[in-house]
């Protein structure tokens, strides 16, 4: 097996780790019965674990193998999905989320970190490839819960399965992920990131606000704003990640033509009509398909500012920034929208995503994306 596959099993896995946990929120939420403004609250304990999460790995990555770091993170992550499906109260949930948060982050990192090296050493675009391995795990991890919801089958039971049978192609995936990944860039330390990835702090967090409230609150909206069942309400993480795929698996190819600032751009604006479309017409089956355009649209967004801030010295700290960037984009999207919903209601407040993509869209432009690096515009 290749590294570049390897790889990419090792994105699946991920994957399917969130959107086992992205499909059972609503159960989740129903079952504590808190409301949007406190179930919101306890989301964002996962994005705190992630903050902290991401400052140790920025630095280890300076001195350890990310093969190293991801044999250790690949095959604990998947048992931690367990944890917030099981938890009994709104404590004990914002307990195990931070777990998730840490670790999520800690493998999340490590593994484009991994993915920006294997793109130097083959010379060939990758990571949005990369990254539709994660969707994949998504679409896998959200059909999962949903088709046990289906049947009667407990989510916490349908949970652990997975956890199985994802540690052991996690243990075989870091087998064969090679060695030409150690980013020993300097002497020992604190390393500071460039200023130069400051601008691609600050557009990620309108892109992570976008997906990420979408990710956490799309099947809360076809459940209270649309009154779909629990089991159709699971499929919206499977829609976006769909949509993420699809996108993903045509990006390297449309990187090469278009350039990276053109395909954000365009695909931020997809986004933007998407979801105005489906919050207008006030359909389940239309807000499903308008999940699945939108995550076409975000689908080669996050790819190319990541692979873009692991090319700015020192990589490792430079692509922790971008990933703490997110990280805050994650804190606010779920007390935003949860206290908005809770004021506005949810349709009403999905108009924010719309906002923050049209944003994003008329901005990229003035953003310098990696300008030293030809990679990041269009090829010649």
């Amino acid at each position: 097996m290749s590294p570049r596959l390897a790889t990419f099993l090792v994105f699946v896995v991920n994957g399917v780790v969130v959107g086992t946990w992205v499909a059972a929120i609503p159960g989740t939420k129903e079952r504590l019965g808190a409301s949007g403004g406190e179930f919101g609250l306890a989301l964002l304990v996962a994005p705190l674990g992630a903050l902290v999460a991401q400052q140790v790995t920025g630095q280890l990555l300076m001195h350890v193998s990310s093969r190293r770091l991801l044999a250790i993170a690949s095959p604990i992550f998947p048992w931690l999905v367990v944890l917030p499906i099981a938890a009994p109260s709104l404590p004990t949930l914002a307990l195990a989320l931070f777990l998730f948060g840490y670790v999520n982050t800690s493998m999340d990192v490590t593994m484009n970190a991994h993915g920006v090296a294997l793109e130097d050493v083959g010379g060939v675009s990758i990571l949005s490839g990369l990254h539709g391995g994660w969707s994949l795990g998504g679409i896998v991890g959200a059909l999962g819960i949903a088709l046990a919801l289906q049947v009667g089958v407990e989510p916490l039971l349908e949970a652990v399965v997975a956890a199985v049978l994802l540690l052991l192609l996690a243990v075989f995936a870091i087998r064969h992920l090679g060695t030409g990944t150690v980013r020993t860039e300097g002497a020992g330390g604190f390393h500071r990131p460039a200023r130069a990835v400051l601008p691609l702090a600050a557009i990620v967090v309108l892109i992570a606000f976008v997906e990420g409230g979408l990710t956490d609150w799309g099947g809360v909206y076809l459940d209270q704003g649309l009154g779909a069942s629990a089991s159709f309400a699971a499929m919206a993480f499977a829609a976006l990640s769909a949509g993420l795929f699809i996108g993903r698996m045509g990006g390297d190819w449309a990187k090469d033509r278009v350039g990276s600032i053109r395909l954000t751009q365009w695909g931020m604006f997809l986004t933007a009509v998407a979801i105005a479309a489906f919050l207008i017409l006030h359909d389940p089956w239309i807000a499903l398909a308008g999940l699945a355009v939108a995550g076409v649209g975000l689908a080669n967004t996050v790819p190319q500012v990541f692979g873009a801030a692991g090319r700015i010295a020192p990589g490792g700290p430079s692509l922790s920034a971008v990933f703490t960037a997110l990280t805050l984009a994650f804190v606010a999207s779920p007390a935003i929208i949860g206290t908005t919903s809770d004021v506005v209601g949810i349709s009403n407040a999905f108009w924010l995503f719309v906002a923050a993509s049209v944003a994003v869209g008329l901005a990229i432009s003035r953003v310098p994306v990696a300008e030293t690096n030809p990679r990041f515009r269009r090829s010649a």
